[in-house]
């Protein structure tokens, strides 16, 4: 039997970090994104501390980009920031319909 996690432990993470940015705890919410990256390994490259929400979000989804490659999961960070979809140099503004799935009509009650 193999197990699929429904959420990594990093996601939590992620999800506390910006928490803590929104209160305005900057200080919290970056010793929980370079933990994160102490535990890939990247003991010299720590982020300096930012103190605007749309720098802490820019380092905290960069950083989500390289831990997430190729599982899917960026998809859903996306959505629930409502952030642009960058795909090499290429920006793509969502919008919430988009994001969006529609339900299959066989499964309609």
């Amino acid at each position: 039997m193999k197990i699929l996690p429904v959420i990594r432990t990093t996601e939590m993470r992620y999800i506390k970090a910006e928490i803590l940015a929104k209160r305005g705890q900057f200080d919290k919410a970056y010793e929980i994104l370079n933990q994160i990256r102490h535990n890939r390994n990247m003991w010299n490259s720590d982020l300096q501390q930012q103190n605007t929400m749309d720098k802490f979000l820019r380092d905290m989804v960069n950083d989500a980009q390289r831990e997430f490659l190729s599982e899917g999961q960026l998809f859903y960070l996306y959505k629930r920031l409502n952030y642009d979809v960058q795909i090499g140099n290429t920006k793509r503004k969502m919008t919430k319909a988009e994001y969006m799935f529609p339900i299959p009509v066989n499964q309609n009650m």
